[in-house]
């Protein structure tokens, strides 16, 4: 069944209903194209952005096959996110509402559910956006009490050069260490 999700998921699937052209206040290829590092540097929180979309596009069917995946198959689908991500979104309508709708089902799912597969699933892919949602899912995780700070070891799971990872770790580390710290004053 994965499969098939996963095949109606295809932007340039031939019998899909095309996504309707609105005006989105969010413009994802602003986000999309950031790295790691610029989105992380922003202080923008990816709930806030990725939340407050002015509507979408998709058709019932792909909402669902979105849901469907996020809940049985999170891995499934934030490989197809990364995918969907690792080159313009904008350009193809149907593929931008997509990824808005999955990036929004993500978003507001983690602000009620913190469940470790799913985190760790966001952590390891390969596209800087999803990797933020990711990051910024474990930090709120921490802070809920979901997590202890032992669960910090998941910044490993980030993908990107070797240097890059440092310094992402570092600030991460830093980020989540001060906001712990100021939780128990």
């Amino acid at each position: 069944m994965k499969q098939k999700l996963l095949e109606h998921l295809n932007p340039l699937r031939v019998d899909a209903l095309p996504a309707k052209i609105n005006k989105s206040y969010l413009d994802i290829e602003h986000y999309r194209a950031k790295s790691l590092w610029e989105l992380l540097l922003s202080n923008e929180e990816p709930s806030r952005v990725l939340l407050h979309c002015s509507g979408f596009e998709t058709a019932w069917g792909d909402y669902y096959a979105l849901n469907i995946l996020w809940s049985r198959a999170p891995q499934d689908l934030i490989d197809w996110l990364s995918v969907a991500c690792s080159n313009t979104v904008g350009e193809h309508h149907r593929k931008r509402a997509l990824v808005e709708q999955a990036l929004y089902i993500i978003c507001l799912e983690l602000e009620f559910d913190k469940n470790p597969e799913k985190i760790e699933a966001l952590l390891k892919s390969d596209a800087s956006v999803v990797t933020w949602v990711g990051l910024h899912a474990l930090k709120n995780a921490i802070n809920c009490g979901n997590f202890s700070t032992d669960a910090l070891s998941k910044l490993s799971l980030v993908k990107s050069t070797c240097e890059q990872k440092a310094a992402y770790v570092g600030l991460s580390t830093r980020q989540i260490t001060i906001i712990l710290m100021s939780n128990h004053n």
